[in-house]
């Protein structure tokens, strides 16, 4: 590192200095003062002497004072040159410095302000983005609340319509039906709607029939109560949504008993010895379910399995199942067939076979005898009628002869 004066380093020097030049002339001082001992000494010896000396060190006093002041002028003088060389120095290295240091900030100030723009632009797209959002959701929020408000009058047409009992079947029915096809069930293979039968007991018609393998039917109903859901849904109070729950769950504990005093599966013969009670939402369920957990025992008891959509998926894409393993177990049995009667024909097939090939064995010996026969009889006359001369220009070939190659398995 660089030696460099500081203001007061350059101080101490200047006292410094000017000690020296103090202690200087003390020490001239005092010699001067034991030359004029002797002086007055010799004085003492010698009047003119005394005279002589006198003049001569008021002299030698001017001239030491005059010598004094060169001396401390030159050295002032002397002083301040190497002062201000030293000091012209040290401006110039801190000038060098701070160029340097100010250089070096610099560079360490450029990335930041880099950053700065770059976190600048950042805010600004960003206020931008925020502006363009705020408004997209400003209008999603006017779009929402115009849904929402659809959704009200919509729900409220709908409660409207769900009281009535004719229109909360059909969409009782509807929501089964979707349910049934999600699960893979095609109409009029693996169910039937609407299918009714009579006895003694008067007319029976549940909402669905599904088919199983075996010729054997589960029968299904869509037929819940939903008033009291439905007036809970609309209670003002949580003491009368309250009251109408346990209602709700009342009503459907009712019509599982209704329902299971019909024994549908007496009705529709085979069936297993229950009937499903399908509730169109898990909404309807649950509810129930909260105000009487015991009800679904209940239910069971008396062969009447409830089901929401999502369990009636499940019950159904069992029995799809089923069906398809039916299927694949009838195409097995159908190939076990088709194979038997292939090997039935082939069996015919290969006897055919084999008995022509025993023909052929038997044309070709016929032939084979006969073409030798032609050799040995009728050609010896044929070639005695050439030798006389009485055949035509045309000579009769002689008849080739079969090989036997024909290889017989029986």
């Amino acid at each position: 590192m660089p030696f460099t004066f500081e203001i007061p380093h350059i101080l101490g020097l200047l006292l410094f200095t000017a000690f020296l030049i103090c202690l200087l002339l003390l020490y001239s001082g005092q010699r001067l003062k034991q030359k004029l001992r002797n002086a007055e000494y010799s004085l003492a010896i010698s009047e003119e002497k005394r005279l002589f000396i006198e003049k001569g060190q008021e002299g030698l006093e001017r001239s030491l004072e005059n010598l004094c002041a060169k001396i401390s002028e030159e050295n002032q003088r002397h002083f301040l040159e190497m002062a201000d060389r030293n000091f012209r120095h040290h401006l110039e290295s801190a000038g060098h410095a701070m160029e340097t240091r100010e250089l070096n900030f610099r560079n360490l100030l450029d990335p930041v302000r880099e950053m700065l723009s770059a976190y600048e632009k950042e805010v600004h797209t960003f206020a931008k983005d925020r502006e363009r959002t705020l408004g997209e959701l400003n209008r999603q929020l006017s779009m929402l609340g115009s849904a929402q408000e659809d959704l009200k009058s919509e729900t409220r047409r709908l409660v409207s319509a769900l009281r009535q009992p004719q229109t909360r079947g059909r969409w009782g029915e509807s929501t089964l039906r979707r349910v049934v096809e999600i699960s893979g069930l095609s109409a009029h293979c693996d169910f039937a709607e609407q299918v009714h039968t009579e006895n003694e007991g008067g007319i029976f018609r549940p909402d669905m029939l599904i088919a199983l393998p075996g010729g054997r039917q589960v029968v299904i109903d869509a037929k819940v109560p939903l008033a009291a859901y439905l007036d809970a849904m609309e209670a003002e109070s949580d003491e009368k949504r309250k009251q109408a729950l346990i209602a709700h769950s009342r009503q459907v504990a009712e019509h599982v008993r209704l329902l299971s005093k019909k024994s549908y599966w007496q009705q529709f013969q085979p069936s297993p010895e229950f009937v499903i009670l399908f509730i169109p939402g898990e909404n309807f369920f649950s509810a129930a379910l909260n105000e009487k957990p015991e009800l679904l025992e209940q239910a069971a008891t008396k062969n009447v399995l409830l089901a929401t959509p999502g369990t009636l998926i499940a019950m159904l894409k069992t029995i799809a199942l089923v069906w398809r393993e039916q299927e694949s177990f009838e195409n097995s049995r159908k190939i076990v067939s088709m194979g038997k009667e292939l090997h039935q024909r082939l069996l015919r097939f290969t006897s055919h076979m084999n008995k022509m090939g025993q023909d052929l064995e038997k044309s070709l010996a016929t032939y084979n005898g006969m073409t030798g026969s032609f050799d040995r009889r009728v050609m010896p006359c044929l070639r005695q009628f050439e030798e006389l001369g009485i055949a035509g220009d045309t000579r009769i070939p002689e008849p080739g002869h079969v090989e036997n190659t024909l290889k017989l398995k029986n």
